[in-house]
């Protein structure tokens, strides 16, 4: 999924620990400059740390990277989900993404979407790959206040798991690890006003990945092709 440029991205998903190198690049395709600015998302809300109190100006046209490595791994070491991911915020649309490791162990956080009101089920669902290793929920709160997430984990054949009320403050991000042979996860707000973005982390090291959540579809309308003489 191709992030498309906006001016407010919630980028979540840290694989690797507190040592891991973690770079964030941000792609500007306006005409002119423009800042940006980065927050950690945690179970506290969203933090400025003082180090990026200043932000960074994008030049048009350009991909600036910035060394998050200090940064993220400070709030790692915190314990507890100290840090679930970054919200980078702009004055004009770009294009944002993190890449945590190097070289054949590099892995990119994901660009998450809300829960969208126009969808009649209302809920993101993430699918696993058999043998997918360790498995980890990342759910993040634009809620002004405390919200309760409904999280429903099943099988490959469609047994519950795992059924939690994932309590939320407000602004604030939490991990949930998932217990061992999920294939499914669905988050669904009982309130579908409330905006809410998961994502999966799973694997480690070089076989790391992190999935976002997509809006679950219940109808859709799928073209079919026919021979032109028919």
């Amino acid at each position: 999924m191709v992030a498309e440029p906006t001016t407010e991205a919630t980028i979540l998903g840290l694989p690797g620990d507190g040592a891991t190198v973690r770079t964030l690049l941000v792609a500007n395709p306006g005409d002119a400059p423009t800042r940006i600015d980065v927050d950690v998302l945690g179970t506290s809300g969203p933090v400025r740390p003082t180090s990026l109190a200043d932000g960074l100006v994008v030049a048009p046209g350009a991909v600036a990277t910035l060394d998050l490595t200090d940064v993220l791994g400070e709030a790692l070491a915190e314990g507890g989900g100290g840090a679930s991911g970054v919200r980078v915020t702009s004055g004009t649309a770009v294009v944002a993404s993190l890449r945590s490791g190097a070289g054949a162990a590099e892995v990119g956080s994901v660009t998450t979407a809300p829960v969208p009101t126009d969808v009649a089920s209302g809920a993101l669902t993430g699918v696993l790959p058999d043998g997918a290793g360790a498995r980890r929920l990342v759910l993040d709160s634009r809620a002004p206040g405390e919200v309760a997430v409904p999280v429903v984990a099943r099988s490959a054949s469609g047994d519950v798991l795992l059924e939690q009320d994932v309590t939320l403050g407000a602004g604030a991000a939490t991990a949930l690890d998932l217990p061992e042979g999920t294939a499914r996860v669905d988050v669904a707000p009982t309130d579908p006003r409330v905006d809410v973005r998961a994502a999966l982390v799973t694997g480690a090291g070089s076989r790391a990945s992190v999935l976002a959540l997509v809006p679950t579809i219940t109808t859709d309308l799928v073209p079919t092709a026919r021979r032109a003489w028919q």
